[in-house]
């Protein structure tokens, strides 16, 4: 399956396995976007975190995520 196809399977798929913490979907330009459901704290916009990623691929947008998700988990005092 190529990484630009829009797949509601697949969003669905990395918005489970991000235990739904993060809204998905597929631009018109074909980029992939991700959106935090939930509002960052302080500690976590310090830390850098962003409220929206962008990725060429549900699989460059997983990278993100996780990413971002680490980064959060710092913030908020959990071991990565």
């Amino acid at each position: 399956m190529s990484e630009h196809v829009p797949s509601t399977w697949t969003m669905e798929k990395l918005e489970a396995a991000f235990g739904g913490r993060w809204g998905m979907w597929l631009s018109d330009s074909g980029r992939w976007w991700a959106a935090r459901r939930s509002a960052l704290s302080s500690a976590e916009l310090s830390a850098g975190c962003v409220p929206f990623l962008r990725g060429d691929g549900p699989s460059q947008l997983a990278e993100r995520i996780q990413a971002q998700e680490e980064m959060a988990g710092q913030a908020n005092g959990y071991i990565a």
